[in-house]
C-alpha cells in the first residue's frame, strides 16, 4: 500500500513540476508560481515516503512514477493551453470563374479571406486569394476542395506565428 501512495503522489508531483516549467514557458507566471508551492508539498511528502520505507524498490518505483507524471503532464497541457495553428494559404488560379467558385466555397463556410487582382505568367489578369485556415477543421475544408477540383490551383502554405489584426 505504501508503495501505492508513493507512486501516485510522485505522478502528482512530476505532473506538477513538468507542467510549472511548460507554463513558465508560455508566461502563464501566476498558474506556475501556485504549482511550484503544490509540488514541493507533494515531493517532500514522496521524499519523507521513500525515507520510511528504507528499500531499494521505493526509489524505484518513485522514479517510474516521476516519468509517468512527466509524460502525463505534456499531454495535459498540450490539451489545455495549446493553441491550433493558423496558417495563411495564398491560392491562385489561372481561371478567375475558378477562382470566384473557391472564393464562394469559402465565405460558405465562413473561413477569413482576402480576394486579391492578380496576373497570371503570361500577364493576364486573374484572382488571387489569401485565407486564413484558423483551425485544422478549416484547413481540411481547403485540402477537400482542392482534392476534388479538376483545375489545377498554385498553393502556397505558410504557419503564422502571430497575428494583429487592427483596423484604420
Amino acid at each position: 500500500m505504501d508503495y501505492l501512495i508513493i507512486a501516485l503522489t510522485k505522478v502528482l508531483d512530476s505532473m506538477i513540476s513538468t507542467s510549472k516549467s511548460i507554463l513558465v514557458y508560455k508566461n502563464k507566471i501566476l498558474l506556475a508560481s501556485m504549482m511550484i508551492g503544490v509540488s514541493q508539498s507533494s515531493y517532500l511528502f514522496v521524499v519523507r515516503q521513500v525515507i520510511k520505507e528504507k528499500t531499494f524498490l521505493s526509489i524505484v518505483v518513485a522514479g517510474f512514477a516521476a516519468f509517468l507524471g512527466a509524460l502525463l503532464a505534456f499531454k495535459v497541457v498540450d490539451i489545455f493551453f495549446s493553441k491550433e495553428n493558423i496558417y495563411l494559404n495564398v491560392i491562385a488560379c489561372d481561371s478567375i470563374d475558378e477562382v470566384k467558385k473557391f472564393v464562394e466555397y469559402i465565405r460558405f463556410h465562413k473561413i477569413d479571406n482576402v480576394v486579391n487582382d492578380s496576373y497570371t505568367e503570361q500577364w493576364e489578369k486573374t484572382l488571387s486569394v489569401q485565407v486564413q485556415a484558423k483551425n485544422k477543421k478549416e484547413s481540411k475544408l481547403l485540402d477537400d476542395y482542392f482534392d476534388k477540383c479538376p483545375v489545377k490551383f498554385f498553393r502556397q502554405v505558410t504557419e503564422v506565428k502571430q497575428v494583429i489584426t487592427e483596423s484604420r
